[in-house]
């Protein structure tokens, strides 16, 4: 709902809020060249994204075994308007990366339904833990991982493959406590 605008002037029901209307879906080649585009657009507000090859060959990085996956929030005439990616690091630990939404689309939930679907994915997988990298500056994406449930850590909980700049911040939830 445009903030200027009041419930009665759009005659809504009194409880109800316009919703987006994107699909979760997970990713198949046939948005690749739209996953690209959109990484295109995030690239010019979080340069530090800038040229990263996973979500240029999201099979490669994303869907290489049955418990890593990535999906992306499709909306109007299928546009890409998020995504979030899981990876398996192994020993039972995911790392949850490339939860991006499109800038006017931010707190309407997407982000929430991204995020809700990679940890039913890692439940059903598994996974005992699951950690989030973030900037240091991102206060509005760290105030998000704790309203999901995750707690702050010094570093994630099993060293992964690959290496993380200077300053990363680590979320992390623990799966085995949360299905208790």
């Amino acid at each position: 709902m445009n903030p200027e605008q009041k419930r009665e002037d759009l005659d809504l029901p009194e409880g109800t809020e316009e919703e987006p209307k994107e699909n979760i879906i997970t990713y198949t080649d046939e948005y690749k060249d739209r996953v690209v585009k959109f990484f295109e657009e995030m690239e010019k507000e979080f340069p530090e994204v800038t040229g990263a090859p996973d979500v240029r060959n999201v099979p490669e990085w994303f869907q290489r075994d049955e418990a890593s996956n990535f999906w992306i929030a499709a909306g109007e005439n299928d546009e890409v308007v998020g995504t979030a990616g899981l990876r398996n690091c192994g020993k039972g630990v995911g790392y949850l990366s490339r939860l991006y939404v499109k800038k006017e689309l931010r707190g309407k939930g997407i982000g929430s339904k991204l995020t809700t679907e990679r940890l039913k994915f890692a439940k059903e997988k598994g996974y005992k833990k699951v950690f989030v990298a973030t900037m240091p500056d991102n206060k509005k994406i760290h105030e998000f991982d704790v309203k999901h449930g995750f707690k702050r850590v010094d570093s994630p909980p099993t060293p992964p493959s690959f290496s993380f700049s200077k300053g990363t911040v680590f979320f992390e939830m623990d799966l085995e406590k949360e299905n208790k």
